[in-house]
């Protein structure tokens, strides 16, 4: 999205009129702009590993007849040139590569591997009232008594007074939610994960939202008044893995585009 013809390249796919429902342009433009960007940036990015290895080796290359020859103005100019294509393309390395480890490991650490089981055992926890438990005895008591209550039923309080207010949120509602209010729920996306298998993440739609704002707010508007996701919007990749050999999975696999996202937004905007 860093790129000067990104945003060129959404608008150009974007563009091209489909016909059907809000919901079912919506989710034909992002397929068609996937397949756009695929293309695109095939032909606009090198091959991110080759282009490091030879900005370095240019950079070495100069630096050697530096050595050999000394420095003057156009020996100067070319390293300074080499450099600059070296740190660009150690940019872009860093970037792919921060990409596909994804960063919010980085954020929030390691939830769930042996790195975290390993940290546990080494350190003590450290329970609500901020003491530290060491001894393994107290420590399975905790954590057993921990999930316990986690999961125990909570006594509930009903509130009826709560009931006046649904008439006018419904009226209000009626009318659909405002631009501001879908602006508001997309902006409170995760910038670096993508709520379906289309692959956009939310930093896509802030990016190009001057390009695609009137196609996604008519859409969230349209299911608003008819309450139908269109076959095929909101559709699931769904695997059994059977147990025992010999048994037949069932496979179930249908294109999701755009209903994970929708729904996200949808319940933001009823939370707003």
């Amino acid at each position: 999205m860093d790129h000067d013809a990104f945003l060129h390249t959404v608008e150009r796919s974007w563009e091209v009129d489909i016909f059907g429902s809000p919901l079912v342009v919506v989710s034909q433009k992002l397929k068609r702009l996937k397949r756009a960007l695929r293309s695109w940036a095939k032909e606009s990015f090198p091959n991110f590993n080759l282009d490091l290895m030879d900005a370095k080796r240019g950079m070495e290359d100069i630096q050697a007849e530096i050595d050999k020859d000394g420095i003057n103005d156009a020996i100067f100019a070319k390293e300074a040139d080499a450099k600059t294509r070296y740190l660009k393309a150690l940019e872009n390395y860093e970037k792919l590569w921060a990409e596909k480890s994804q960063f919010r490991w980085r954020e929030h650490g390691d939830r769930c591997s042996k790195l975290f089981h390993i940290s546990v055992k080494i350190k003590a926890l450290k329970k609500d009232d901020r003491e530290l438990i060491s001894d393994k005895a107290q420590t399975e008591e905790y954590v057993s008594e921990y999930f316990e209550l986690f999961h125990k039923g909570t006594p509930l309080t009903d509130h009826m007074d709560l009931l006046q207010c649904i008439p006018n949120i419904l009226d209000d509602w009626d009318r659909g939610p405002s631009e501001a209010e879908i602006k508001s729920a997309v902006w409170d996306l995760d910038p670096d994960s993508a709520p379906g298998l289309d692959g956009f993440p939310g930093a896509f739609y802030k990016a190009c939202w001057e390009i695609i704002s009137s196609y996604i707010c008519r859409a969230i508007r349209w299911f608003s008044r008819t309450g139908f996701i269109p076959y095929g919007i909101n559709n699931n990749f769904l695997v059994l893995i059977p147990k025992a050999e010999g048994v037949i999975s069932l496979i179930k696999f249908k294109p999701l585009c755009m209903g994970n996202f929708l729904c996200k937004v949808i319940s933001k905007v009823l939370a707003l």
